[in-house]
Protein backbone atom coordinates (compact mmCIF):
# COMPACT_ATOMS: atom_id res chain seq x y z
CA UNK A 1 0.00 0.00 0.00
CA UNK A 2 1.38 3.46 -0.88
CA UNK A 3 1.93 6.05 1.64
CA UNK A 4 -0.85 8.12 0.66
CA UNK A 5 -3.01 5.54 0.27
CA UNK A 6 -2.09 4.37 4.21
CA UNK A 7 -2.91 8.57 4.71
CA UNK A 8 -6.54 8.20 3.20
CA UNK A 9 -7.26 5.13 5.30
CA UNK A 10 -5.86 6.21 8.71
CA UNK A 11 -8.22 9.40 8.36
CA UNK A 12 -11.09 7.64 7.00
CA UNK A 13 -10.68 5.07 10.23
CA UNK A 14 -10.33 7.87 12.48
CA UNK A 15 -11.98 11.16 11.70
CA UNK A 16 -14.64 9.76 9.97
CA UNK A 17 -17.08 11.76 12.50
CA UNK A 18 -15.28 14.44 13.91
CA UNK A 19 -16.44 17.68 12.74
CA UNK A 20 -14.19 19.03 10.51
CA UNK A 21 -14.03 22.34 12.88
CA UNK A 22 -12.44 20.11 15.70
CA UNK A 23 -9.95 18.49 13.43
CA UNK A 24 -6.63 20.46 14.42
CA UNK A 25 -2.97 20.65 13.97
CA UNK A 26 -2.27 17.82 16.84
CA UNK A 27 -4.08 15.36 14.75
CA UNK A 28 -2.19 16.00 11.62
CA UNK A 29 0.50 15.04 13.75
CA UNK A 30 -1.05 11.69 15.00
CA UNK A 31 -1.84 10.93 11.06
CA UNK A 32 2.32 11.70 10.26
CA UNK A 33 3.20 9.48 13.39
CA UNK A 34 0.96 6.91 12.31
CA UNK A 35 2.17 6.38 8.82
CA UNK A 36 6.00 5.52 9.06
CA UNK A 37 8.33 7.36 6.33
CA UNK A 38 5.15 9.69 5.07
CA UNK A 39 6.80 13.65 5.10
CA UNK A 40 4.72 16.65 6.04
CA UNK A 41 4.71 20.03 5.62
CA UNK A 42 2.16 22.57 6.58
CA UNK A 43 0.95 26.32 7.03
CA UNK A 44 -0.74 28.33 9.33
CA UNK A 45 -4.10 26.14 8.27
CA UNK A 46 -3.55 23.49 6.34
CA UNK A 47 -1.01 20.33 6.06
CA UNK A 48 0.39 18.56 2.73
CA UNK A 49 1.21 14.82 3.29
CA UNK A 50 4.02 13.46 0.59
CA UNK A 51 5.18 10.00 -0.36
CA UNK A 52 8.65 10.07 -0.59
CA UNK A 53 8.14 6.99 -2.46
CA UNK A 54 5.46 8.63 -5.29
CA UNK A 55 6.13 12.23 -6.11
CA UNK A 56 3.33 12.72 -8.57
CA UNK A 57 0.64 14.13 -6.01
CA UNK A 58 0.51 15.23 -2.56
CA UNK A 59 -2.35 15.11 -0.25
CA UNK A 60 -3.86 18.60 1.56
CA UNK A 61 -5.99 18.85 4.59
CA UNK A 62 -7.61 22.03 6.23
CA UNK A 63 -7.23 22.23 10.12
CA UNK A 64 -8.93 24.53 12.68
CA UNK A 65 -5.74 27.32 13.49
CA UNK A 66 -8.32 28.56 15.65
CA UNK A 67 -12.01 28.87 17.33
CA UNK A 68 -14.11 26.49 16.18
CA UNK A 69 -16.09 29.27 15.32
CA UNK A 70 -13.79 30.47 12.59
CA UNK A 71 -12.59 27.22 10.89
CA UNK A 72 -12.36 27.60 7.41
CA UNK A 73 -11.65 24.86 4.74
CA UNK A 74 -9.16 26.84 2.40
CA UNK A 75 -8.87 24.01 0.01
CA UNK A 76 -12.12 24.50 -0.63
CA UNK A 77 -11.64 28.12 -1.22
CA UNK A 78 -8.89 27.33 -3.40
CA UNK A 79 -11.15 25.03 -6.21
CA UNK A 80 -13.48 28.34 -6.20
CA UNK A 81 -10.58 30.75 -7.32
CA UNK A 82 -9.26 27.79 -9.71
CA UNK A 83 -12.36 28.24 -10.84
CA UNK A 84 -12.79 32.40 -11.14
CA UNK A 85 -9.58 31.99 -12.42
CA UNK A 86 -10.54 29.94 -15.27
CA UNK A 87 -13.66 32.22 -16.45
CA UNK A 88 -10.75 35.12 -16.21
CA UNK A 89 -8.83 32.64 -18.75
CA UNK A 90 -5.30 33.03 -15.88
CA UNK A 91 -5.88 29.88 -14.20
CA UNK A 92 -2.99 28.22 -16.56
CA UNK A 93 0.10 29.59 -13.24
CA UNK A 94 -2.26 27.71 -11.08
CA UNK A 95 -1.94 23.92 -9.92
CA UNK A 96 -5.35 22.80 -9.83
CA UNK A 97 -6.63 21.14 -6.07
CA UNK A 98 -9.41 18.16 -6.65
CA UNK A 99 -11.34 16.48 -3.84
CA UNK A 100 -10.80 12.91 -2.88
CA UNK A 101 -13.34 12.81 -0.05
CA UNK A 102 -15.50 14.04 2.13
CA UNK A 103 -16.07 12.47 5.53
CA UNK A 104 -19.24 12.43 7.49
CA UNK A 105 -18.25 15.15 9.60
CA UNK A 106 -17.01 17.75 6.96
CA UNK A 107 -13.36 16.97 6.51
CA UNK A 108 -12.49 16.82 3.26
CA UNK A 109 -8.78 15.49 1.96
CA UNK A 110 -7.74 16.89 -1.55
CA UNK A 111 -4.76 15.95 -3.92
CA UNK A 112 -2.55 18.19 -6.23
CA UNK A 113 0.16 17.59 -8.39
CA UNK A 114 3.84 17.62 -6.57
CA UNK A 115 5.91 20.32 -7.54
CA UNK A 116 9.62 19.72 -8.51
CA UNK A 117 11.23 22.83 -6.39
CA UNK A 118 9.49 24.94 -4.11
CA UNK A 119 10.73 28.42 -4.57
CA UNK A 120 11.30 30.01 -1.02
CA UNK A 121 13.72 26.09 -0.47
CA UNK A 122 15.95 27.13 -3.27
CA UNK A 123 19.69 27.45 -2.40
CA UNK A 124 20.59 30.68 -3.75
CA UNK A 125 23.76 29.40 -5.10
CA UNK A 126 22.12 26.41 -6.97
CA UNK A 127 22.49 25.95 -10.50
CA UNK A 128 18.65 26.54 -10.91
CA UNK A 129 18.31 29.74 -8.79
CA UNK A 130 21.26 31.07 -10.74
CA UNK A 131 19.86 30.31 -13.85
CA UNK A 132 16.54 31.86 -13.02
CA UNK A 133 18.49 35.19 -12.12
CA UNK A 134 20.24 35.41 -14.70
CA UNK A 135 18.22 34.29 -17.45
CA UNK A 136 15.12 36.09 -16.28
CA UNK A 137 15.69 38.80 -13.38
CA UNK A 138 17.89 40.27 -16.12
CA UNK A 139 16.91 39.75 -19.28
CA UNK A 140 13.38 41.87 -20.18
CA UNK A 141 12.17 42.57 -17.02
CA UNK A 142 14.03 45.69 -15.42
CA UNK A 143 12.67 46.73 -11.67
CA UNK A 144 10.28 49.31 -12.98
CA UNK A 145 8.03 46.39 -14.58
CA UNK A 146 8.17 44.63 -11.89
CA UNK A 147 7.52 46.87 -9.13
CA UNK A 148 4.48 47.94 -11.39
CA UNK A 149 3.55 44.76 -11.68
CA UNK A 150 3.75 44.11 -8.43
CA UNK A 151 1.49 46.94 -6.87
CA UNK A 152 -1.51 45.87 -9.31
CA UNK A 153 -1.78 42.33 -7.48
CA UNK A 154 -2.99 42.08 -3.99
CA UNK A 155 0.16 40.95 -2.34
CA UNK A 156 3.28 43.37 -2.66
CA UNK A 157 6.53 41.21 -1.34
CA UNK A 158 5.85 38.48 -3.81
CA UNK A 159 9.12 37.52 -5.50
CA UNK A 160 10.71 39.30 -7.92
CA UNK A 161 13.24 36.14 -9.18
CA UNK A 162 10.23 34.15 -9.54
CA UNK A 163 7.57 36.43 -10.65
CA UNK A 164 10.17 37.67 -13.82
CA UNK A 165 10.10 33.97 -14.58
CA UNK A 166 6.60 33.88 -14.51
CA UNK A 167 6.63 36.99 -16.99
CA UNK A 168 8.96 35.21 -19.40
CA UNK A 169 6.76 32.27 -19.40
CA UNK A 170 2.89 33.41 -19.79
CA UNK A 171 3.45 37.07 -20.70
CA UNK A 172 3.70 40.58 -19.31
CA UNK A 173 -0.59 40.80 -20.35
CA UNK A 174 -0.89 37.33 -18.74
CA UNK A 175 0.57 38.51 -15.74
CA UNK A 176 -1.12 41.29 -15.47
CA UNK A 177 -4.68 39.92 -15.34
CA UNK A 178 -3.51 37.54 -12.82
CA UNK A 179 -2.43 39.87 -10.79
CA UNK A 180 -5.43 41.55 -10.63
CA UNK A 181 -7.07 38.83 -10.74
CA UNK A 182 -5.18 38.28 -7.02
CA UNK A 183 -6.60 41.71 -5.73
CA UNK A 184 -9.97 41.04 -6.48
CA UNK A 185 -10.13 37.85 -4.52
CA UNK A 186 -8.03 38.98 -1.72
CA UNK A 187 -5.00 36.28 -1.93
CA UNK A 188 -2.87 37.95 0.33
CA UNK A 189 -0.08 35.47 0.87
CA UNK A 190 1.99 34.97 -2.23
CA UNK A 191 5.21 34.52 -0.39
CA UNK A 192 7.62 32.11 -1.44
CA UNK A 193 6.52 29.14 0.28
CA UNK A 194 3.62 29.54 -2.00
CA UNK A 195 5.02 29.68 -5.05
CA UNK A 196 7.06 26.57 -6.83
CA UNK A 197 7.88 25.02 -10.42
CA UNK A 198 7.12 21.99 -12.32
CA UNK A 199 10.55 21.33 -14.15
CA UNK A 200 11.59 24.98 -14.95
CA UNK A 201 7.77 26.40 -15.01
CA UNK A 202 7.17 28.63 -12.48
CA UNK A 203 3.52 27.90 -10.72
CA UNK A 204 1.09 29.06 -7.85
CA UNK A 205 0.61 26.00 -5.85
CA UNK A 206 -1.23 27.98 -3.00
CA UNK A 207 -3.79 30.54 -3.50
CA UNK A 208 -6.17 30.62 -1.24
CA UNK A 209 -5.32 33.87 0.72
CA UNK A 210 -5.52 34.19 4.53
CA UNK A 211 -8.00 35.26 6.76
CA UNK A 212 -9.69 36.75 3.72
CA UNK A 213 -12.93 35.72 4.25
Amino acid sequence: MSKLLAVAKYIQANYNELPAARFVYADVCDIQKAIPGIKMAHGATRACFIDPDNEKYVYKISYNDSAPNRYHDYCASEIQFYAEAKAHRCERILLPLEPVFTLDGGITLYKQMKYTYVHGELNKNSKFYRFLKTQYLSESTNRTVLQRLIYQGQYTSIDEVWLASAIHTYGYKFMTEFMKFTKRNCINDLHSGNLCYVGRQPYVMDYAGYCNF
